[in-house]
């Protein structure tokens, strides 16, 4: 197992993959978590609301993403991953044989992918414990559950980018959750409309 995990190491520094599946990995989430912010608001907003269309229209949007992330960003990083390994060829005038090389130009694009497609299904469906949770939460109380879900994953995520940035965390934090603010009063007023 160790052997495997350092293997997919040493590829993904062939293509100095890590970083381009840590970016996938918040932008996918970002988008997932608003996504989910936009179902709930619009099903509260609709005074319709019940447990059986959030989870239907979330699982639905969830898999969706997961799909579009998925073949997106494995077609995308296949074609990246061939050129790269391309342009090494070329600059050292030779072919580059050996499981390494062969196995960075197929398990990084796989990898990049899952890690593209994984994130918005994992943040979506953790949105929608509460909507899960019947006997514990009403359907309100489960708007309200996942709401406060979404924001704080939100602000988690801010803080990351803070972390790398450099810059305050808290702060980064909170112009995160002000994004998921402004997208909340543009449902309500189209909403309104």
């Amino acid at each position: 197992m160790i052997s495997i995990i350092k293997k997919f190491r040493e590829e993904l520094l062939i293509l100095k993959a890590q970083d381009i599946i840590i970016r996938y990995w918040i932008l996918n989430s970002f988008d997932s978590i608003l996504v989910m912010i936009g179902i709930l608001v619009g099903a509260f907003l609709s005074k319709d609301i019940t447990r059986e269309l959030v989870i239907d229209v979330g699982i639905a949007s969830a898999l969706a993403m997961f799909v579009s992330g998925f073949f997106g960003a494995y077609t995308t990083e296949q074609a990246e991953s061939y050129k790269e390994i391309n342009e090494i060829e070329k600059a050292m005038l030779k072919k580059l044989e050996g499981k390494l090389f062969k196995g960075a130009k197929k398990e990084v694009p796989l990898i990049t992918a899952l890690s593209n497609g994984l994130s918005p299904l994992f943040n979506s469906l953790i949105i929608l414990i509460p909507f899960f949770m019947k006997g514990f939460f009403g359907v309100k109380n489960a708007f309200y559950a996942s709401m406060t879900i979404a924001i704080t994953l939100l602000f988690v995520i801010g803080c990351y980018l803070g972390k790398i940035s450099r810059k305050n965390i808290i702060m980064n934090g909170f112009k995160v959750i002000i994004i998921a603010i402004v997208a909340i009063v543009l449902i309500y007023i189209i909403n309104m409309i």
